[in-house]
């Protein structure tokens, strides 16, 4: 087996983690700015609004980013394969699209906030749409991370020299907003167009069974993701939920902070999942040594990052936010060991049992731990504010990483080549329920 780091697989590991600093240590960048002339306040609303289009955009996804990529990972040399599940997929999500929608609209009418608020809100709503067609399922599928990682940097680059410029005070947060939830609008337009050239099979039909078939294949990875953004970055929902604008704010600073070492870490198993999905169907020997030097290295990496956080919590607390945001010391140095739990579950889920074909098992730790995790963060925030929110998560975080270890190691390996992500048993090709006709 080739080393650990060498060939494709190294370089996908380094455009992904390319592409999630992109996403996430760009944006990082204008915290500060954002901080000091939004105030705590005005920020801790902008953050509301971001994590609740934040748990859209997961609906929006349905898990893509794992059952398809894996399908175009296992189907890239046939063309007619890959725009089949390309557009199969872009229709499914149009179609959770307008479920975001509507559930958007009837969130406005039931949380509490005046006129303003509203229009913040309104602003952000923009990246959901970007979500419907962004297509890095396609690029991860296809190993395409340079690609991807380009149009991340460029739209988020450009929105943080908006950010710079026009954001000067409090009466700004609409601006902020705005830029905030159009960079996700155009990476995902720019990202459709670009994926158009990659996608050269004949013009495709997508049935309902093709539909059925995508949403009964995400259906587990749905609730995975949902489940981890509903104590990750959804959290910052519930703390506005039941406290101030402001614990909002500290929470949201620290999340900020913990953020892009998670997604860094995260970046990995991606990239590693379709590589692993395809030395799994060969060698579970292999892919299993592979998956422990994964977790083994990244979780090294994470802990020396989580003990530089805990120790400069104040210095850090102090540069981005000032004086204003020092309550928000206690709660960072307590997310600090967030990123080391992560490094864990992160990738014996996806690269582990994800990429080997017992992704229900993942799901099955997710489900009830979200369930629990919403009230439990919700309950610790309404008593002890930021503080208690970050005690929920690192709480919860521990509880995912034992239980997906034990299930990890407990498991029985099912065969990765099996036809339930691979090859979907109803796909509606003989034509006959043939809903939408696609073309490229």
């Amino acid at each position: 087996m080739r080393r650990l780091f060498a060939g494709q697989l190294q370089r996908n590991i380094g455009f992904n983690v390319g592409l999630q600093g992109a996403m996430y240590i760009i944006p990082l960048l204008s915290v500060p700015h954002l901080l000091h002339h939004l105030g705590p306040h005005q920020f801790g609303i902008v953050a509301f609004a971001q994590a609740l289009t934040q748990y859209l955009c997961v609906l929006v996804d349905y898990g893509h980013p794992l059952t398809v990529t894996r399908q175009i990972a296992l189907g890239r040399t046939d063309p007619a394969r890959v725009a089949h599940a390309f557009w199969t997929t872009i229709v499914a999500r149009m179609l959770l699209g307008c479920v975001a929608f509507a559930i958007f609209v009837v969130c406005l009418q039931l949380l509490p906030h005046d006129g303003d608020e509203t229009r913040v809100y309104w602003c952000v709503f923009p990246t959901v749409i970007g979500s419907v067609v962004f297509p890095s399922w396609l690029f991860q599928g296809l190993e395409r991370f340079r690609t991807l990682m380009s149009i991340q940097i460029a739209t988020r680059g450009l929105a943080l020299i908006g950010i710079l410029w026009l954001v000067q005070t409090p009466a700004d947060d609409l601006i902020a907003a705005s830029l905030l939830g159009f960079q996700g609008f155009f990476a995902g337009a720019v990202s459709f167009l670009v994926a158009l050239r990659f996608v050269n099979g004949p013009r495709g039909a997508v049935s309902w069974g093709r539909l059925q078939a995508s949403f009964r294949d995400g259906f587990h990875f749905f609730f995975m993701s949902a489940a981890v953004t509903l104590y990750t970055s959804g959290s910052p929902f519930i703390v506005g939920l039941v406290s101030s604008a402001e614990n909002v704010a500290y929470f949201s600073l620290c999340e900020r902070v913990i953020r892009p070492v998670l997604v860094l870490i995260a970046g990995v198993a991606p990239a590693a999942y379709a590589y692993i999905a395809r030395l799994a169907r060969s060698s579970h020997a292999d892919a299993h040594s592979l998956v422990v030097r994964l977790v083994a290295t990244t979780a090294a990496m994470a802990s020396v990052v989580s003990i530089a956080i805990m120790a400069s919590a104040q210095v850090i607390v102090s540069i981005l936010g000032g004086n204003a945001f020092l309550p928000a010391c206690t709660p960072l140095r307590l997310m600090a060991i967030v990123p080391t739990l992560v490094a864990v579950s992160n990738v014996l889920g996806i690269s582990g049992l994800c990429a080997m074909g017992s992704g229900s098992a993942v799901s099955r730790v997710l489900t009830p731990i979200a369930l629990i995790s919403g009230p439990w963060i919700g309950f610790l925030s309404y008593r002890f504010g930021a503080t208690g929110a970050a005690v929920g998560v690192l709480s919860t975080e521990f509880c995912v990483t034992l239980l997906l270890v034990k299930a990890y190691y407990s498991r029985k390996t099912t065969d990765p080549s099996e036809p339930e992500l691979d090859e979907p048993a109803s796909n509606g090709r003989d034509g006959s329920d043939v809903v939408f006709v696609t073309s490229n």
